[in-house]
């Protein structure tokens, strides 16, 4: 026990040093706080049989009862038995908070798990102490082989902090898990406090049973480091006032206005005028200018969005290049154009509907943006194309996994895609499939095939999968001596389960069988395209998750490779894509976790690396610094195209009064406006690559090695993408590593000429990185990196991430600016700005290819936050939507003050723009010694202001 009692000695010795808050939300959760910081979240919960977790709402109620020490919520999604709680908080003594739940299932149903459960923020507890009954151990720097961190029944948990011990007391014991959820690209280690089916069971390790109308209860104890304040938190509605001010919303843009970007970028037109795109190394190229680099920057145009009129498409595409788009993805393109379809084939096109499809992609593919898509993403396929005689519809992840497995299923993926792609678009005289104006194609959209199996016909798909699992286990390994050397166990004869969430050799050993498994139906879809439709594009994969060792072998056969990401995400409370939604709404740069940094050690060292979904989405107050993170991130890893998710579901996309939802930017003008940092960053070239590379190097047949990492790539330094070039390196022993520094797996692992070790997630690998760094005088002396605190500063200082003071800072000759707190000054050599009132991203870009010093026109952009009218959050923190709302837009109230180094400052002159890049009035100006002094400010007498334009003339 000397560890429980180290740690209550610790606890016992605090000294106040942090303001410690518990805010209750009207659903019951309970959001802990040290100084302001999100130390972690107190929720309940439970977990459907086929681990599909729901939470608990209450009935939103805009004046609830804030004295009332009982809430009482629901749980439960749209055809799914409902759970109702009553949970009783108290605060027995000024560091404990006491919860009580009752849990009443409405019906008998069945569940794994009924629970409460502390998510606990990854800085705090990463590489700490714990106690858990009489087990000890330490919370793994970075996310393992394993997600069960330890589970035990017991009455008492004691979890070391940074700020502090934590203890969780349970009375009586329950069973009480560790859960370790970076598996699935949380931040936050789970303590699931977890209510017993019956007396003595373990809950969690199976389905069990719950009976309708019986109350089932949990009661804990937390106690915290320090005395706390106790807060009820209550619903927020939006609304214009002096805080947050009416915004004119206007989408198509003034041709030759300072917003006009289709000079900026130089869309040369049409696309496909140079021939076929190439993959050379890390870069794209076109056939016809080898030697030239290539980068795409677009959006994704979903759903309807692609059946419009022909005056609409020559709106959109007009509109689409004035703001510098080189390329667009046709996404969940399949439906709209099947459309009510043939009744017994869902491969048959709708020929109205494909003929808009025509004229979209002609009229884009004229102003010079390239195209992408996926063979399938979302295709309403029929139960009976699949399974002969069965009603309904195959599920769209179902589909996904039955491509490797079903031989109907492939079938159907190649007429479509025969229909599809060897249609003939009349208007530009080619078949999509020999258009190079489409140069990139996916076989399968985020069709990770070692995914969750389910679906309406789960039983059939897991069965197929365990037929080829058992067939290919039994081929490889005959007899039983066999499978015990390899397997380390003994396995039934046929396995009667699929071992996806094995550990040890067995989970080695499956992930042989789906890396080979997705091998076979690669290499089929991929002969198909080339060999029968003379395909000329480049192909890729597995566009979403997938970020460990099988997987990079299976990225070895892609032309390219592409990943997804995002921030603030939307998760569902009740029902999937329907209100109540929740998402983190915290800032990245604080946490040490930029959007896209998990993207970048998927990438192969040798290929061009895309990511063709990613976004800020809302309602995350912090997208505004998205686009700059985002635009920095891919210039320094040298991506080759990027693409935002999305543009439009519908084409309601002309309606200037679309509230902002999730992810449609062209209804969101804070995340469209920040695109064209991005296109100014990435697409124009101003923030350049990291110059040295770090590589992730295993030997090709690694995967076969019997003691392979099955755990995911990501190291623990991956925060040092903005010092160097990071990826995934395949190769012999002897072959050279494309990389400056190398980690190894293993002693076959190819090195680069500053090897550090085989272990690239020990603790102290970041350190040694950044000691090797410092050594070869890589990093200048006055570099602020500092990996233990993700502090980070690009070797060229045009990019920092300081997560100790919330601050980011962009400084190139042609862009420059940053993110910061209320009260914080950024410092570029261009530009200072100090930022008033609240926090924001405040940019100055040259429109011309002069530096800021001296471009005779500038465009500066001030963003804070943008949300709807009428919008209700289920909280002051705005993490729960409850009510999307209605236009006019609102834009957080804040003011900055620029200074800006010119050349003859004498000669400037600004204007406050529209956001169609109309000029609405002049601003007052001063010089001081510093330079030219502009007052940025969201209030003005048009409404909410952001971008401005200067002339210096």
């Amino acid at each position: 026990m000397k560890l429980l009692v180290a740690l209550a000695c610790c606890a016992a010795m605090a000294v106040s040093s942090a303001e410690w808050t518990v805010l209750i939300d009207p659903s019951g959760n309970c959001l802990i706080q040290a100084d302001g910081r999100d130390v972690g979240k107190i929720a309940a919960g439970h977990f459907t049989p086929s681990w599909a977790h729901r939470s608990f709402a209450t009935e939103f109620d805009p004046n609830p009862d804030l004295s009332a020490s009982t809430i009482k919520a629901f749980s439960g999604a749209k055809d799914e038995p409902v759970i109702d709680l009553a949970m009783t908080y108290s605060q027995p003594d000024a560091r404990s908070l006491e919860l009580h739940y009752v849990f009443t299932p409405r019906q008998d149903m069945q569940a794994n798990a009924i629970h409460s459960a502390f998510d606990i923020n990854v800085p705090f507890v990463a590489g700490r102490p714990y106690q858990l009954g009489d087990l000890q151990g330490v919370i793994p720097e970075i996310f393992g082989d394993s997600v069960h961190v330890a589970r035990a029944l017991a009455g008492d948990l004691v979890i070391d902090t940074t700020v502090g011990p934590i203890k969780v007391s349970l009375d009586p014991q329950r069973t009480l898990l560790i859960q370790d959820n970076r598996r699935w690209n949380h931040n936050h280690i789970e303590v699931r406090c977890a209510v017993n089916p019956a007396e003595g069971q373990i809950s969690g390790e199976d389905t069990y049973t719950w009976k309708g109308g019986q109350n089932y209860t949990l009661k804990f104890k937390i106690t915290l480091p320090e005395p706390y304040t106790l807060n009820r938190d209550f619903p927020v509605t939006m609304a214009a006032n002096d805080d947050w001010i009416e915004l004119n919303t206007i989408l198509d843009i003034e041709k030759d206005s300072a917003l006009d970007f289709s000079n900026v970028v130089n869309l040369d037109a049409p696309a496909g005028k140079h021939g076929w795109l190439k993959a050379v190394g890390q870069n794209f190229e076109f056939a016809n200018r080898p030697g030239v680099p290539q980068r795409f920057y677009g959006v994704n145009f979903c759903m309807m969005a692609h059946i419009l009129t022909p005056e609409q498409c020559d709106i959109v595409a007009d509109r689409l290049a004035r703001i510098g788009f080189n390329t667009v993805r046709y996404h969940h393109h399949e439906n709209p154009l099947i459309g009510k379809g043939n009744p017994t084939d869902s491969t048959v096109l709708d020929q109205e509907r494909l003929a808009a499809f025509d004229v979209l992609f002609a009229a884009l593919k004229k102003r010079g943006i390239y195209a992408t898509t996926d063979v399938y993403v979302s295709r309403n396929v029929r139960a009976a194309e699949i399974y002969p005689g069965e009603d309904g519809l195959i599920e769209m992840n179902e589909f996904k996994r039955l491509l490797a497995v079903n031989d109907n299923a492939f079938t159907s993926w190649k007429k479509f895609a025969r229909n599809f792609l060897g249609h003939v678009n009349p208007h530009t005289g080619l078949r999509y499939i020999d258009d190079p104006a489409m140069p990139l194609l996916a076989m399968v959209n985020e069709g990770n095939i070692d995914g969750g199996l389910s679906g309406t016909f789960q039983d059939r798909l897991v069965q197929q999968y365990l037929d080829a699992w058992n067939e290919w286990l039994f081929r490889k390994y005959p007899s039983a001596a066999d499978r015990k050397a390899a397997l380390d166990i003994d396995v039934p004869e046929p396995m009667t389960t699929l071992p996806h969430r094995a550990s040890g050799k067995l989970k080695v050993v499956y992930n042989q069988f789906i890396y080979e498994l997705h091998e076979r139906m690669y290499m089929r879809m991929t002969t198909f395209l080339r060999d029968e439709l003379g395909a000329k594009a480049l192909f890729t994969d597995m566009n979403h998750s997938g970020k460990n060792a099988w997987s990079e072998r299976a990225r070895a056969n892609f032309d390219y490779v592409d990943d997804h990401f995002y921030v603030d995400h939307p998760r569902f409370l009740i029902t999937p894509w329907r209100l109540p939604s929740t998402c983190s709404n915290t800032s990245v740069i604080v946490e040490g976790r930029l959007g896209g940094s998990h993207s970048s050690f998927a990438r192969l060292l040798d290929k061009p690396m895309t990511i063709t979904e990613w976004n800020y989405s809302g309602p995350g107050r912090y997208r505004g610094v998205g686009g700059i993170l985002t635009g920095c991130l891919a210039s320094l890893q040298n991506w080759a195209g990027l693409w935002r998710f999305a543009y439009s579901h519908s084409p309601n996309m002309f309606e200037p009064n679309r509230p902002s939802g999730y992810f449609d930017i062209v209804a969101d003008p804070l995340n469209l406006a920040a695109e064209r940092a991005i296109i100014c960053l990435f697409l124009r070239g101003d923030m350049s690559e990291a110059p040295r590379t770090v590589a992730l190097s295993m030997d090709t047949n690694y995967i076969y090695e019997d003691d392979a990492h099955t755990g995911q790539l990501v190291p623990p330094w991956s925060g040092y993408n903005i010092i160097a070039k990071v990826g995934t390196h395949l190769g012999g022993k002897d072959q050279p590593v494309p990389a400056d520094v190398s980690f190894g797996f293993s002693e076959t692992s190819p090195r680069a000429a500053n090897h550090i070790s085989d272990e690239p997630y020990a603790n102290d690998a970041g350190e040694k990185l950044n000691a090797l760094f410092k050594q070869k005088g890589w990093l200048p002396k006055d570099n602020i990196t500092d990996v233990s605190t993700k502090t980070f500063q690009s070797t060229n200082n045009q990019f920092v991430v300081d997560a100790t003071r919330d601050m980011m800072v962009l400084n190139t000759p042609r862009t420059a600016g940053g993110f910061a707190p209320a009260g914080q000054r950024i410092v570029t050599d261009a530009a200072i700005i100090d930022i008033q009132d609240t926090d924001a991203t405040v940019w100055v870009s040259s429109l011309t290819n002069d530096p800021i010093s001296n471009s005779k026109r500038l465009l500066v952009t001030h963003l804070t936050d943008l949300q709807n009218t009428d919008m209700v959050f289920n909280e002051r923190a705005r993490q729960t939507v409850l009510k999307w709302g209605s236009t006019p837009h609102l834009v957080r109230n804040g003011r900055a003050y620029l200074t800006i180094k010119l050349d003859n400052p004498a000669k400037a002159r600004a204007y406050r723009l529209d956001l169609g890049g109309k000029r609405l009035a002049e601003v007052t100006l001063t010089i001081s010694p510093d330079g030219l002094n502009m007052p940025l400010a969201i209030k003005s007498p048009d409404g909410a202001q952001m971008i401005y334009e200067i002339i210096c003339e």
